[in-house]
């Protein structure tokens, strides 16, 4: 944690309190996280069929049925 503060602090002297808690906001960075991970799921989403239907025919398989078939 202390290398967030490296080289931006001026130096501690005996007795003074260093805020390990402050200076570092990682919601920020948790929420960007999670916020490209739905981004990414929903646009794959929307692909699957045609991926799927890609790496069948390259491997060869047979087409599976259609979920409205099933």
């Amino acid at each position: 944690m202390a290398d967030k503060y490296y080289g931006k602090l001026p130096e501690l002297r005996v007795g003074q309190e260093f805020n390990i808690g402050a200076g570092y906001d990682f919601r920020r960075d948790i929420q960007s996280a999670c916020r490209g991970m739905v981004d990414a799921s929903t646009s794959f989403g929307t692909a699957r069929e045609s991926l799927m239907r890609f790496a069948v025919m390259v491997a060869g398989l047979p087409e599976p049925a259609s979920e409205s078939e099933a």
